[in-house]
């Protein structure tokens, strides 16, 4: 008995412990949000998203943009501070800017979302695609009065992206930029008893991601530099205060329903609907908005011939390829998480997505495919 009471006496110091570092680091590196207002839009289900706008800073596009993040991630994937915003960079070229943090991040909320778990039941990659997305585009048209916007996802919100295009809300999305998206998930390693670990992850309410990459800051930015912490990003293309910042603002709590959606992909490598079997990888020919790939040489979980796959299979006339890597002319190969914080995204990654936007808006009518490994 005493030696189960002085564990759980170590297990709550440690917590106790975990999280006070993760106040103190989260102050220590800090920084002013670029936002200039929050919207809380309501899902049905009783769910929410939140949009932060940032409003253009001078007369430009007259389309706005929404930006979507990744798996694991919030709206600090388009914003860590004045020197690594694409958010920010579109706002000073006259954007109207919308960064959405899809549901279980900051202020957003699952459908059913409470109870003593955080959840009563799961919320899954679909219901991004078919209430989450949906409620955002309506909600910017609406304050905007546009007929429609720009999409800008890295990773997973790209994959919403495609996903929203197979459906029946294609025609308000005027281009879509897709950063490290893929249209299948093939796992960068081999995962042993991936069914086990399926039924076993499915039991959690979530992964807290983000209580330890903030407890644990200065630690993780070191063993980025490891074979597991190269999954993420190519450690060589991002400074460490940048990488710190992420670790304290960017990481967020993986959710019960994406790990069991994510992992029942692994199985076969086609995205499915969990909730009626309709498969997104098998739909993507049936796109044709406009689109641009912008792929890193050394990404291990969305692999440049990964997305090169959707490049070829979607049906746009519109349609650029871009892979970042040296032989390329980008002064590293990027990875992952790195297409949005490396250290010349300023210079080589946010001027092909500015084009590429300002480009669509002159030339909304034409246009043939172009593929190119070089920006």
């Amino acid at each position: 008995m005493g030696f189960f009471v002085e564990a759980v006496v170590a297990l709550v110091l440690a917590w106790a412990l975990l999280h006070w570092a993760g106040r103190v680091f989260r102050w220590r590196y800090g920084f002013d949000p670029g936002y200039q207002e929050i919207h809380l839009v309501p899902t049905p289900g009783g769910g929410r998203i939140s949009l932060y706008r940032y409003k253009p800073e001078r007369e430009g596009s007259g389309l706005p943009v929404i930006l979507c993040h990744g798996l694991g991630a919030n709206r600090f994937n388009f914003d860590l501070g004045p020197e690594c915003s694409l958010a920010r960079t579109l706002q000073r070229a006259g954007f109207d800017v919308w960064s959405l943090e899809l549901p279980g991040r900051g202020k957003s909320r699952m459908a059913g979302q409470g109870g003593l778990f955080g959840y009563k039941r799961p919320c899954f990659f679909d219901d991004y695609v078919r209430q989450g997305a949906p409620a955002a585009i309506s909600h910017v048209r609406r304050q905007t009065g546009a007929e429609q916007v720009h999409w800008v996802g890295h990773s997973m919100g790209g994959m919403v992206l495609y996903g929203i295009l197979e459906g029946e809300r294609a025609a308000e999305i005027a281009s879509g930029v897709a950063v490290a998206s893929p249209g299948r998930v093939v796992p960068p390693f081999r995962l042993p008893f991936r069914r086990v670990t399926f039924l076993v992850l499915g039991l959690l309410p979530r992964v807290p991601q983000a209580f330890f990459a903030r407890g644990l800051a200065p630690v993780l930015a070191c063993l980025v530099f490891t074979r597991l912490g190269s999954l993420l990003l190519n450690p060589a293309n991002v400074e460490k205060r940048i990488l710190l910042r992420a670790l304290c603002f960017l990481a967020t709590d993986v959710t019960r329903g994406e790990i069991l959606q994510f992992l029942s992909w692994s199985f076969g490598g086609d995205m499915r609907s969990m909730r009626d079997g309709f498969s997104y990888t098998g739909n993507l020919t049936g796109i044709e908005r406009p689109l641009l790939f912008l792929a890193g040489g050394k990404d291990r979980l969305a692999p440049p011939d990964l997305v090169r796959e959707v490049y070829e299979r979607v049906s746009s006339r519109r349609k650029r390829l871009v892979v970042l890597e040296r032989q390329s002319g980008q002064s590293q190969d990027y990875g992952h998480g790195d297409l949005l914080m490396g250290k010349r995204c300023p210079e080589e990654v946010f001027p092909l997505i500015l084009d590429w936007l300002r480009t669509v808006e002159e030339q909304k009518e034409g246009g043939g495919p172009g593929s190119q490994r070089n920006g």
